[in-house]
């Protein structure tokens, strides 16, 4: 494919391969889960709920970096039975990204565009469980205003259990590089 100028053509399937927690080691057999053949759309930023009982990803036009495109939506594939079914209670007329599942299941934190269509803020929403979600809520801010004065994007908000003992200098250091002994992802 010439790149990057058919980058529109561009469409993910969601691969499976067995890993094995205890060695590391990765299995030999790659299964499609979900084909763009199957969507016409292109899958990303696959996530596993906590029961194991749902993947939520990501479904585009095309393949790349999908929070910038307006048509990206939230979607469920039922591992069960192999449906897929769109979020429509979380998704907008906006880009709807970068989810991340609670550790009980039953709450998502997601990206969305939907306030302005130029930066990403994290909202929630609560899961039933059985395929369906709440009314997405913006995350609440002590300001009111919080969100009207600031020009920065949530990129992947992520839920956790527990405190963050790493101070914000130790993760400017390694961001930029200059821990000792620790480099950047």
């Amino acid at each position: 494919m010439e790149m990057p100028a058919r980058y529109e053509e561009l469409k993910y399937d969601l691969l499976a391969v067995a890993f094995d927690p205890q060695t590391g080691v990765l299995g030999d057999k790659t299964d499609t889960v979900l084909a763009a053949a199957r969507t016409g759309k292109s899958a990303s930023l696959p996530r596993m709920s906590p029961d194991g009982k749902y993947i939520a990803l990501c479904l585009s036009a095309s393949g790349t970096f999908p929070v910038w495109h307006r048509d990206n939506d939230i979607y469920l594939l039922d591992m069960s039975d192999g449906s897929l079914l769109p979020a429509e209670e979380i998704n907008s007329d906006e880009s709807d990204s970068y989810h991340s599942w609670s550790s009980c299941g039953r709450w998502m934190v997601f990206g969305s565009r939907r306030a302005d269509g130029l930066y990403t803020r994290p909202y929630i929403a609560r899961f039933d469980g059985r395929g369906k979600f709440a009314k997405p809520f913006l995350l609440p801010q002590k300001d009111p205003m919080f969100y009207q004065g600031m020009f920065k994007s949530y990129n992947i908000p992520e839920l956790i259990t527990g405190k963050i003992a790493t101070g914000i200098h130790t993760f400017e250091r390694v961001a930029k590089g200059r821990a000792t002994g620790v480099r950047p992802p």
